[in-house]
């Protein structure tokens, strides 16, 4: 940077370009290349700045390291807040492919939601039936076995709905992998100070929190005012040009142990889950500033 203290220094004083390369016994268009960082200024150059502005040349080198330093720390500190972006980003999008790859993987929920929702009386089938058929489309949806709906029947055209359901399973367990793998690698490079995501304000749990809070409230008020019109949407957006979503329950059966209200509460526990991550960061977030203050507090009574 030692170029651009040249051209504070000139600027400084209100002195032109052209005056100065005259002064200095050289072209205007080698000093504009020496200010522009194009070229590196000679010693004897260095010194005909230092006789004209009667500055010391160790002066002038060190306001040049100087600005080396701010330049630095700018770029350092631009990178870190890029880097506390990503982190509460790729939290966010943790929380929200965990608490769906949850209610994806543990059935022990629909389960009890045959005997909330009294499945066998309102469809017919037995205990065995119902979870025999979940089972099997749940282990074709994760485990990419063959489609099967156990004694149930299903058409094609409700089996391909089914094949666009597992490309969402597989980007949700992606999403999930993708940002575990970049919060443990930023949590490396943290810890071992690659990099600094040190927090003056708040931690990246709270702005992932408000980014994931705000966007679930606002589809839970919808929810609860008319939930059938936020399904709707939903599949309009999620299977753009199909209806193969919209099945018949005499040609595929599976629709039948798969209620509407069923997906309420499979939204419900996501929201649960949602919420105990919120109440872990607000937890963290509280004993963060806690510690602040007890430090302050502690290096004032030092003082």
């Amino acid at each position: 940077m030692l170029g651009e203290a040249l051209r504070l220094i000139r600027v400084f004083h209100d002195v032109k370009l052209n005056e100065l390369a005259e002064e200095l016994g050289v072209s205007k268009g080698y000093i504009s290349e020496i200010e522009s960082q194009k070229k590196k200024p000679s010693l004897d150059l260095i010194e005909k700045y230092s006789k004209r502005f009667k500055i010391s040349t160790s002066a002038i080198m060190l306001f040049s390291e100087e600005l080396d330093k701010d330049r630095s720390n700018l770029k350092i500190g631009i990178r870190n807040k890029i880097l506390k972006f990503f982190q509460s980003f790729f939290l966010g999008i943790f929380m929200v492919s965990f608490a769906i790859a949850f209610v994806i993987v543990f059935r022990p929920y629909y389960y009890l939601n045959i005997s909330i929702l009294d499945l066998e009386n309102e469809t017919g089938y037995t205990y065995e039936q119902i979870t025999e058929a979940y089972d099997d489309v749940m282990d074709y949806l994760v485990f990419g076995d063959e489609f099967k709906t156990g004694d149930l029947k299903y058409s094609e055209e409700g089996k391909s709905h089914f094949e666009d359901c597992k490309k969402l399973f597989t980007l949700d367990f992606i999403c999930l992998f993708v940002s575990t793998t970049c919060l443990f690698i930023l949590f490396i490079l943290n810890k071992y100070n690659i990099i600094n995501l040190k927090y003056k304000k708040f931690s990246p749990g709270i702005y992932a929190t408000i980014g994931v809070g705000s966007v679930f409230l606002i589809l839970g008020i919808w929810g609860c005012i008319d939930f059938n019109s936020l399904f709707t949407v939903f599949h309009t957006v999620a299977f753009p040009g199909k209806d193969n979503w919209i099945f018949d329950y005499r040609t595929d059966q599976i629709i039948n142990i798969l209620p509407l209200q069923l997906w309420i509460n499979f939204c419900i526990l996501i929201v649960f889950i949602l919420l105990l991550f919120i109440a872990l960061f607000i937890f963290i977030e509280i004993k963060r500033r806690k510690q602040i203050l007890k430090n302050i507090n502690n290096n004032t009574v030092i003082e």
